[in-house]
């Protein structure tokens, strides 16, 4: 009986150990699930990153959906603008971000994917963990409203006959409309004259002006200038009719496609530095979700000529790695 004090201790002390590890344990799996510090996320500031200079899609869409964010998050949501390299900048300063779902990005096709196509920008359309989808915006091919070229087919039929003669403006010299501009002259045997211009107003502004035939831009920039009776489509790209300009036909509708035609829009989505905890993901992809649903988030897309559409983390690196693959044959040997 004198040894019974001494094992009973034992036994209590390895109990209290055992107990003490799993505690531990836990705290750790928290701590990971949570983004870091054992505390849920967020436990501070979230900045939403534009890669480019404000106005513009990225900025409106962003606008919109950062005080539903700041609700549900219960954290200040801050849109910092950070324009340059054709959104190299922006990228750079998400892929260098500590991984905690702090610092978030509004990325899209142009700077996410098809920059580091063209560009040496220090990022691979691999550096950074994709959040979710929240919308594809069509392009619209557009030309003054007392132009004689009434539809898509009437512009490329004049490039056939004035080669190198058709104007057409778009946004900047690697911006996907540059891209699909040139896929569509290479599938149809056309030579077309693509002229960049710095951003979609200054595209917009020279077809105003008379200086460009046409233009391919983002639609929620055109529409304005065709409500009011200034321009007009003439085709819209994506493989369907838009609900904003239900009358004007595809390309396809047309006859007019090629490879990946169905893809031509411009993607927009958030995405979180590289690393970031599933766990956090999986929270910013639910809100963003919910914030898609909101009746008020719709009614300030449809305000600004946008249509929602949620795709989760999964589905949006699936459309980033079928946008890559149509990308890449067109870009090859640009860097």
């Amino acid at each position: 009986m004198k040894h019974a004090l001494p094992t009973i201790l034992a036994t209590r002390v390895r109990s209290a150990v055992a107990t003490l590890v799993a505690v531990l344990d836990l705290a750790a799996c928290g701590a990971q699930g949570s983004g870091g510090g054992g505390q849920e996320y967020p436990t501070g500031q979230i900045t939403l990153i534009v890669p480019f200079a404000a106005g513009g899609t990225a900025t409106t869409t962003a606008r919109a959906l950062a005080p539903y964010f700041e609700r549900e998050l219960g954290r200040q949501v801050i849109v910092k603008n950070v324009p340059g390299g054709s959104g190299a900048v922006g990228m750079n300063e998400l892929v260098n971000a500590k991984p905690d779902g702090h610092t978030l990005i509004v990325a899209s096709n142009s700077t996410a994917v098809l920059n580091p196509l063209v560009n040496n920008v220090g990022y691979t359309k691999d550096s950074y963990t994709p959040v979710g989808l929240f919308a594809r915006v069509p392009h619209l091919l557009t030309v003054p409203a007392g132009s004689p070229y009434k539809s898509a087919a009437d512009l490329l039929e004049a490039a056939r006959q004035r080669p190198g003669k058709i104007t057409i403006g778009t946004s900047g010299a690697t911006t996907v409309q540059s891209i699909e501009l040139k896929a569509l002259a290479k599938a149809l045997n056309v030579d077309l004259k693509i002229v960049p211009f710095d951003g979609g107003a200054g595209a917009l502004t020279a077809l105003l002006g008379g200086n460009v035939d046409a233009t391919l831009s983002n639609e929620d920039e055109t529409l304005p200038q065709i409500e009011a009776g200034k321009l007009a489509a003439v085709a819209v790209t994506g493989g369907a009719r838009s609900a904003f300009v239900p009358n004007v036909p595809t390309l396809e509708e047309q006859g007019i496609s090629a490879p990946g035609a169905d893809s031509y829009v411009s993607f927009y989505g958030l995405a979180a530095p590289l690393k970031t905890p599933p766990a956090t993901v999986s929270r910013l992809e639910r809100t963003l979700r919910g914030a898609l649903s909101d009746k008020a988030i719709g009614d300030g897309f449809t305000r600004i000529k946008i249509k929602p559409e949620f795709q989760p983390a999964t589905a949006f690196r699936t459309l980033i790695d079928k946008s890559d693959g149509i990308y890449r044959p067109i870009t090859s040997g640009h860097q």
